[in-house]
């Protein structure tokens, strides 16, 4: 079975533009008919932030440098799955990889935390770095439009376990969870949210549920080189997941509970 996959791209309009994550290979049709349909040229967007490295976030991010010329961004912890698709196969065999992106892209500006960047006449974006989901994972703040955007930063309760380290994505959620002054939350799977019930509930959901795979990881899991996909298994029915998740990408998140990122360079 083939399933459609797609995440959200955001484009914030100034007299240049910014497009935040470039979709699934092909993405990059819509994206430009939706740019022209709103007066503006495909050749006005000024910069492309790669919010993280994975092939549904990069799908388009080729076609669409070789047809604007804009500056791509990302972290530098992310830099080489994004510069070198055959090497982020082989350490993350996500199923139809290739089928989710087109060709590698180069990375024109690495930025850090706290780092801002201006573009058009009075738009600027400031960077947070919130790894885990991926070792490079940015989430950005739009301080005019007082608008969070955390990628894939934030578990979905009952979603595939599907991140590079467990700690990190836990200290990542506290620290996107005590920032202020948000007036809108933006992901790269929900519609936006803009009212702060919502907001908690979605970071409390996403730490419990860390929380809850750690307790069960933790009761199967005893070391990285006995653990198998028989132990991740385990973990998924225990927990009463759909039995897919019993799967390469799974057993590698929970192979990150038993020690620390380092493990993953």
């Amino acid at each position: 079975m083939k399933l459609e996959r797609f995440v959200y791209s955001y484009i914030v309009f100034d007299d240049e533009i910014c497009l935040i994550d470039s979709g699934v290979k092909g993405s990059e049709a819509s994206i430009f008919k939706y740019v022209r349909d709103q007066g503006y040229l495909q050749e006005d967007i000024r910069y492309l932030i790669l919010s993280h490295c994975h092939p549904d976030h990069i799908g388009g991010a080729a076609r669409i440098k070789e047809r604007t010329n804009c500056t791509v961004v990302s972290h530098l912890r992310d830099q080489k799955w994004i510069e070198d698709l055959d090497q982020q196969f082989a350490d993350r065999p996500v199923p139809d990889f290739f089928t989710l992106v087109a060709d590698p892209v180069e990375v024109d500006k690495l930025v850090s935390d706290g780092e801002s960047v201006l573009f058009g006449e009075c738009s600027s974006v400031s960077f947070l770095f919130t790894p885990g989901h991926s070792l490079g994972s940015l989430s950005l703040y739009f301080p005019n439009e007082k608008a969070l955007f955390v990628g894939d930063a934030i578990p979905l309760k009952g979603d595939i376990p599907n991140y590079d380290s467990y700690s990190m994505t836990l200290s990542s959620l506290e620290k996107l969870e005590k920032l202020a002054n948000i007036e809108w939350l933006l992901s790269s799977w929900n519609d936006p949210v803009s009212d702060k019930a919502s907001m908690h509930r979605l970071f409390n959901e996403g730490k419990e549920y860390l929380m809850a795979l750690d307790t069960v990881v933790k009761k199967y899991y005893f070391s990285t080189t006995e653990a198998t996909l028989e132990t991740c298994r385990l973990v998924i029915d225990e927990l009463m997941l759909p039995p897919v998740y019993a799967n390469p990408l799974s057993h590698r998140a929970f192979l990150s509970h038993m020690t620390d990122y380092q493990y993953f360079l």
